[in-house]
């Protein structure tokens, strides 16, 4: 069997295959092209064309001429289905046939690697390749083709690491990326060498075209991240259907209204009408507004902005937003906006609402100690936050310059539906997509007794303002691009909280060097009382009560805990030393991870439940494509992306 060139990468375009945790790549590939060999499947014929400088194929029905055409890229494009014809498993019911197992079979190797399930082969194998290794990989057969090019994180992984390890990538924001419509091409063009140009106005005919008449490749693996992708339109509409659920919404409400229905009793709110003289409003959110600022201020071609260790000029990050399809797309987080263009505080800060203005934000005493507190905050349909709670006790304001923002929160006390924080509050599982929790743990929220009465939902459009209490957990889901801005503050009524924060979980401040955040206390209460001593006093009163209120409930607590256990003792005939016994054998705290352990497996089965198989001929119908697991990050991290 001849295979396929699916790509013209020139050995001028390809480093040579440098050594990782595989000591021989090329014998890898040695073997797949062995195995594959055994394939008794035609490869489609393969053209290199050189006016358009793309890879394309020729269909069976116009071979004589010759022709190259990319009609049937364009269909799958909008057709909707997979442009390398990979299906969720459960479609392997209704369409799969014997011929579709021996195809993948042969094409990877029956006693190789056709042995080795699609979680390891896709999610630990590939990702051990080089770009090289993984190009002549996907020579070898179409199954390996498919799987070389239907991942796309591999490719992602690949431009992500080649930037950190570039010269460009040792400053404070991390490397500059410049997207070229897909993560291939846009490996292609960090190459020193290459055999295409990527221009501007021209890298969008110039993408690699996939193989036409792939046959189908059942895999929830290689289907998960396009599927996440193709079903959040189903997700959106879901999210929208239920628009809202006990928010409160004040428009232009006075210092005194905000602060005693929304600051005092801690509560969410969305604001109305307080956006309307913003400058920033009118002119960043529309096309290339921010743009025409920054150069209107001579910054045009140096202005970048920051997000997931990576930096964008403006343009760059707006081509992305709008042609990406990442299941986790790139998100635009950056606390040094204003740094970078001070101009750009003009166009919002003096228009602030007087409750969140820098002489009510008791943090703005701290001049350059103060921890990062405001971002600029940019995405792409489908992007968003999992659920967090924001950074040292703060509260915050989230304000829509542009596109539209769905909010999901609950109280302090709980904890929503598939999300785990670890005993110390430094980690946190959750699923790794937001599609897979809104179709994994939406309902839950939404009906199940313990969340439906705590849960409140809000959609923020362009020109309000949300209002995220301390403690809260939120979930944002941004259901069309959108631009915002985004500043977390301390008033007086969040005050003892924060002291308190920050006075006994030093272990979770954050916004600082590692070398700052034990001394933040210190220095927050020597400002306080230099400047405003009433305040403090106060505020430290309101904490000595609440830690005499807190100790008293804790009493009352062990005291009826005890009780409990003797009336039980009675009952069972166990004496006191037996419960001695165990809790020094540490049985009672080894069962309470048992139990938290439980809980997190439940959860990660109804995710891979929810997101199982499908029953569309392209895998929509359903839950299709398998879920991903779930990930971990820092529980009091910053608010990162709402």
């Amino acid at each position: 069997m001849r295979a396929g060139e699916p790509d013209r990468i020139l050995p001028s375009a390809v480093p040579s295959a440098k050594k990782n945790k595989l000591s021989q790549p090329s014998s890898l590939v040695d073997t797949a092209a062995s195995a594959a060999t055994t394939a008794t499947a035609t490869e489609p014929k393969v053209r290199w064309c050189e006016e358009d400088k793309t890879l394309s194929h020729t269909d069976r029905g116009a071979e004589a001429g010759g022709a190259c055409t990319t009609a049937g890229h364009r269909e799958r494009k909008h057709g909707g289905r997979h442009p390398y014809s990979v299906r969720p498993m459960g479609d392997y019911l209704a369409h799969g046939t014997a011929e579709d197992v021996r195809h993948r079979c042969n094409g990877l190797g029956p006693s190789t690697f056709a042995t080795v399930p699609d979680e390891a082969l896709v999610h630990t194998f590939l990702f051990l390749l080089d770009a090289a290794t993984l190009a002549r990989l996907s020579r070898c057969s179409r199954a390996w083709y498919c799987y070389a090019h239907a991942y796309t994180d591999v490719w992602k992984s690949l431009v992500l690491t080649s930037l950190a390890e570039s010269e460009c990538g040792e400053g404070s924001e991390g490397a500059r990326l410049d997207y070229k419509g897909s993560w291939k091409a846009t490996y292609l063009s960090l190459l020193p060498s290459r055999p295409l140009s990527f221009s501007s106005s021209t890298h969008q005919r110039q993408q690699h075209i996939p193989l036409h008449s792939l046959p189908a490749v059942y895999s929830d693996v290689l289907y998960a991240p396009y599927g996440a992708v193709a079903r959040f339109e189903k997700v959106k509409a879901r999210l929208l259907r239920r628009r809202e659920k006990d928010i409160l919404r004040l428009r232009k409400p006075t210092v005194e209204e905000f602060r005693a229905q929304c600051e005092a009793p801690n509560l969410p709110c969305v604001l109305e009408g307080v956006m309307e003289g913003w400058p920033a409003r009118r002119e960043w959110g529309r096309e290339r507004g921010l743009l025409d600022r920054v150069t209107a201020e001579g910054k045009g071609d140096t202005y970048t902005l920051h997000g997931n260790g990576l930096s964008f000029t403006v343009p760059a990050y707006s081509t992305y937003a709008q042609e990406q399809q990442d299941d986790l797309p790139l998100y635009i987080f950056d606390s040094r906006f204003l740094d970078k263009c001070p101009a750009l505080a003009q166009d919002y800060i003096p228009f602030l609402p007087p409750y969140f203005q820098q002489d009510a934000d008791y943090f703005a005493l701290l001049g350059t100690h103060r921890p990062d507190h405001r971002w600029l905050i940019w995405g792409p349909k489908g992007s968003g936050s999992t659920f967090h709670k924001d950074p040292n006790a703060t509260a915050a304001w989230n304000a829509v310059l542009k596109g539209r923002k769905k909010w999901i929160l609950f109280p302090p006390h709980i904890i929503p539906p598939g999300v785990h924080p670890s005993d110390d509050g430094l980690d946190l599982a959750t699923p790794v997509t937001l599609t897979e929790w809104v179709e994994g743990f939406y309902s839950d929220a939404t009906a199940e007794q313990g969340w439906r009465e705590s849960v409140v939902e809000a959609v923020c459009e362009e020109g309000e303002i949300m209002f995220v209490p301390r403690g809260w957990w939120h979930l944002v889901v941004n259901t069309e691009e959108s631009l915002a801005i985004t500043q977390n503050y301390v008033s007086r009524a969040n005050l003892p909280h924060v002291l308190s924060f920050l006075e006994e979980e030093t272990h979770l401040v954050s916004g600082l060097p590692d070398a700052d955040r034990p001394l933040l206390y210190s220095r927050f209460v020597e400002v306080l009382r230099r400047v405003c001593p009433k305040a403090l006093d106060q505020a430290q009163e309101e904490r000595l009560q609440a830690r005499r209120v807190r100790e008293t409930e804790e009493e009352k607590m062990k005291a009826g805990w005890t009780g409990c256990q003797r009336k039980w003792s009675a009952v069972m005939g166990i004496t006191d030393d037996s419960y001695r016994e165990k809790e020094e054998a540490g049985l009672g705290d080894a069962k309470h991870q048992q139990c938290r352990s439980s809980s997190r497996e439940n959860d990660e089965k109804k995710v891979e439940q929810r997101g199982g198989p499908g029953g569309g001929e392209d895998g929509r119908e359903g839950g299709e494509g398998g879920g991903r697991g779930f990930q971990f990050g820092f529980h009091f991290a910053v608010d990162g992306g709402k």
